[in-house]
Order: C-alpha cells, then structure tokens, then sequence
C-alpha cells in the first residue's frame, strides 16, 4: 500500500523530499540550455559531482574519449572494491540479446548477480578490484543528441523507489520512501544506435568530501577511506603532485601526519603541497608544455608551490614555500631558481580555540602556521624570468 506520509509531530504537514538528481535534464531541457548549447555548436557537456575537488583533473581526457569514440553517453569511473558502496557500471544483456551500459546501483548489484548465475555475486578479480567499475557520476554527453532525446522524452528518465528499511524483515521503514531518479539513468532513453561507454581512470581521482571527521574517523581507523575535507584537501595537493612526478619532475612523495583533534588522532598523509590554477593547465598536453626540462625540477615533501597563470618552469629547485603569480598579458619563466625557506606545516586547533575558528576551517580539523613563503606576482604584461 500507499500512503501519504504526515510529519511525526504534526498530522497536517506532509513530508516532502526530493525527487532526485535525475531532474537536472529537465532542468536543462525547460531552460532551453541543451537546446541553446546544441545550436551554437558546442559538441559535449560535462557533468561534475561538487563534492569531489579533482573532477576536472580528468575531464578533459574523458571528452577526448568521448570524440574518439563517438560516444553518446560517457561514464567516468574509478576502480570499485567488490561490494563497495559506489553503483557500479555494467552492461546489461537482455534475453533478446540487445543491450545497455548503465550504472546498477550497489544494493541492487548483489541480488542481480545472484539471479543472473553469478552464485558468488561481486567478487574481486585478479586485479583485486571487482569487475564492475564505479561510476562517480561525472558524465559526458554528446550535446545534438543529448538536445534531441531531452525533448523526445520531455526531459524525464525512468523513476525507481530505493525503500530504506529498520529491519532485516523489512517490514518497517527508516524513513517514508520515495520515488526518485537519477542522472545516470539517462542512457535508458537512447536508441539502440547509439553509443554508451565509460572512461576509467586510477583511483586517486576521486576524492569525494562528504563526512564530516566525527563520522570519517572510525573508517579512517580501520584504513578505509573516511571522505573527510582534510582527507579531500591533502588528495587535492597529491594529485598535482602525481600529475608532474608523472612528467619527470622529482617530487618527494607524502610521509605520515597524525594531528590530535576534537575527535581524537587523525592519520593522514601529507606531501608537498602543490595548487596549480585553471588558468596555468588543463590537460596533460598543457601540463608538459609548462615543464620543458622535468628532470630539472625537485621539490622537498615539506614544501608548498601554488602557481597561477602563464607560467613555465624550467629548472626549480623548491625547499619550503613558493608561490607565483603571472597577471593576464604576463609569461613568467622560472629557470634557476632555488628557494629554501621555513615553509608551512599543520598544526591541530587547540581546544581552547575551536569555537573561535571559522567553520570552513574548523570541518578540516587543522590551520595551517605560515612561517614563511616566497612571493612572485607579475602584474605587468610581457616576458619575466625568475632565477636567482
């Protein structure tokens, strides 16, 4: 049965929840916006999840797989542990033998896989991981096909009730459930003709933030990931910093942390932290161009490097804390340069002074003391170099 589901503690004010991330298309589709892009001639839309700071550090890969493959609907995804609380990509094969790519969601995988003569159900493979890759809904799509499904299906995708239960009976449930849908569910209104894949990258792309450390820390101490923002922050700087080890540079690799916060020890892992802007590369081929002599370039673990703008390095030799900043019409080049200084390092926020600490910075369970950091802003238009 069905039922309306009044407030708990008032019989005249109906609970009301979303309906899910699946409406963004029609969103997009009563906005005119596919429309608007699929006119100008924009060839693809990107899809991120904000919780996961390094989502553009692979999209401009993931739409170049897209072209090359012809790609309708682009899945990009990370390697899943088997039964793994991530939604999985799979290929589904009906009895006709047609079929669809399309994210499963994991507490429906298991019972799938048993109904379908798996008896095992998701297990690992020789790679250690399960065969079905984890979708992290970041998607691509092609815009002139993406335009013409929204209005041939008004901007809907098939809805599904995902009940949450109190009880291994399941007859009570946690809380009123609902029908929802979701974004992922798009390619169930593509034809047969078209194209559906997913693009897997490693892993350490993936860095969702979304527990806060109280909830973070017991998976933490089992050695599982917690999703914290400190977790997140420290990834974000590892990720620039595997991005350039990759290219040559030699860059020191992260070394232990533990910070005693508000909700005991924290384990982390921290390495030189590396912030490259927008605006000085978006893919591999923009990233070799600003490091023409990599072997040139060493970075300590305690260091900090943030660049920003049309910047090259071209030999660098970092022992502490570094940032550069080129204006827009500026080049910089660093060649020769060596820079030692007393750096940053994390501390934990005392007790006394939790409450005083903005909860931007609180969430993260660290400040962050500036002894000391080299500045280099280049305001003026033209050619700069920096060397000794």
């Amino acid at each position: 049965d069905g039922h309306i589901a009044p407030e708990d503690d008032d019989a005249f004010c109906v609970q009301t929840k979303p309906h899910g991330h699946g409406d963004v298309h029609a969103m997009l589709l009563t906005t005119g916006l596919a429309r608007k892009w699929a006119d100008e001639g924009r060839s693809h839309i990107v899809f991120f999840q904000d919780t996961n700071s390094l989502c553009f550090a692979v999209s401009v890969a993931a739409m170049g797989v897209s072209i090359l493959e012809g790609y309708a609907f682009n899945s990009i995804a990370v390697p899943r542990m088997a039964k793994e609380a991530v939604g999985a990509i799979t290929r589904l094969v009906r009895e006709d033998g047609s079929a669809l790519t399309i994210n499963v969601e994991y507490n429906q995988l298991e019972p799938m896989l048993k109904a379908s003569g798996f008896p095992d159900g998701d297990v690992n493979d020789d790679t250690g991981f399960s065969p079905f890759p984890g979708n992290i809904n970041q998607l691509v799509v092609d815009v002139a096909r993406y335009a013409e499904v929204l209005e041939a299906s008004n901007g809907l995708v098939p809805e599904f009730v995902n009940p949450k239960y109190k009880d291994a009976a399941k007859t009570t449930f946690k809380k009123p459930t609902r029908l929802e849908c979701m974004m992922q569910d798009f390619p169930r209104n593509l034809g047969t003709d078209d194209l559906v894949g997913f693009t897997q990258f490693p892993d350490w792309t993936y860095s969702p933030v979304k527990n806060a450390m109280a909830d973070a820390k017991p998976k933490m101490d089992e050695g599982a990931q917690g999703r914290s923002a400190a977790e997140g922050e420290m990834e974000m700087y590892e990720s620039a910093a595997r991005q350039i080890r990759a290219l040559g540079c030699a860059v020191a690799k992260p070394v232990p942390l533990s910070l005693a916060s508000e909700v005991g020890e924290l384990k982390l892992a921290l390495g030189p932290q590396i912030v490259l802007a927008p605006n000085f590369a978006v893919s591999a081929a923009d990233l070799r161009a600003r490091f023409p002599e990599p072997s040139s370039v060493t970075i300590s673990a305690r260091s900090t490097l943030v660049i920003e703008g049309d910047v090259v390095i071209k030999s660098l030799n970092l022992d502490g804390a570094l940032t550069v900043k080129a204006a827009d019409g500026a080049r910089v080049t660093i060649d020769g340069l060596a820079v030692s200084n007393a750096g940053q390092t994390f501390k934990p926020i005392p007790a006394e002074e939790v409450e005083s600490v903005p909860e931007s910075i609180r969430i993260r369970g660290f400040v962050v003391d500036r002894a000391e950091m080299r500045e280099a802003v280049f305001a003026d238009a033209g050619e700069h170099v920096l060397s000794e």
